[in-house]
């Protein structure tokens, strides 16, 4: 079953970024909205647009929830199932008087210390944990599958986005999201290769999908299957 679709945009959140160069909106995989400026904008301005594009925010919210049909499940899962490297965990509460953190309880339980387990603080620290947790497997993944075409990652991070899989900087620091994990095995094994292959092109020209389809043939389907994985992700991740 889709969440429930609210019948008004309601109230939205406000973000000043350096980066932007007007001012847009956005609506993500759970129907919030948001409206994303530059420097010195009027906030009044912001209510205005929103307000203004009522019946495009109505639709974009429908639009996310027949994307994702899992979004309405925001609460933390009692497992957590790590397709990438056949990894299982099973979740218990608990409260924390300094915030929340995570802790590993005996084998396969991972106890998360928060005001609640289904609170964005919970979120965040159980996805701060993956990033430690996850980076051994990515070292070794990136490492195997680049070695036989002589490329080797500067250093290898773990971060929590939610618009990319991952990336590689000029300097060769690839980047790798956590929810890279919950992509079954070759999905995961894709996204890295298509950062390996940008140590080398780091363009997409024809010249980086020759050298991707080196390192993992096929390269072409498997980016199409990737664009429609994000759909299959569990709602607390979007």
């Amino acid at each position: 079953m889709s969440p429930a679709i609210p019948t008004e945009p309601g109230g939205y959140v406000l973000r000043v970024s350096a980066r932007a160069r007007r001012a847009r909106i956005t609506v993500d995989a759970h129907g919030r909205v948001s409206v994303v400026v530059p420097l010195g904008f009027d906030p009044a301005l912001a209510a205005r647009m929103v307000a203004e594009r009522e019946d495009w925010i109505r639709s974009a919210r429908q639009r996310m929830a027949e994307r994702y049909p899992g979004a309405g499940q925001t609460g933390l899962p009692r497992t957590l199932h790590l397709p990438a490297t056949g990894e299982s965990f099973h979740l218990q509460p608990g409260s924390a008087v300094r915030g929340p953190v995570v802790r590993i309880q005996g084998e396969g339980l991972i106890l998360v210390r928060s005001e609640g387990a289904g609170s964005e603080a919970a979120k965040r620290a159980l996805l701060t944990w993956l990033a430690g947790h996850l980076r051994p497997w990515a070292e070794s993944r990136l490492r195997a599958m680049g070695e036989p075409h002589r490329l080797t990652p500067s250093r290898v991070a773990l971060r929590s986005q939610r618009t990319r899989w991952g990336s590689c900087s000029a300097k060769g620091v690839i980047s790798v999201n956590v929810r890279t994990a919950f992509l079954e095995p070759h999905l995961a094994d894709y996204v890295l290769a298509h950062e390996l292959a940008h140590l080398a092109e780091m363009n997409h020209a024809p010249g980086f999908w020759k050298r991707l389809e080196e390192i993992m043939p096929g390269a072409a389907r498997l980016d199409r299957e990737l664009s429609q994985a994000g759909r299959s992700l569990p709602g607390w991740l979007l």
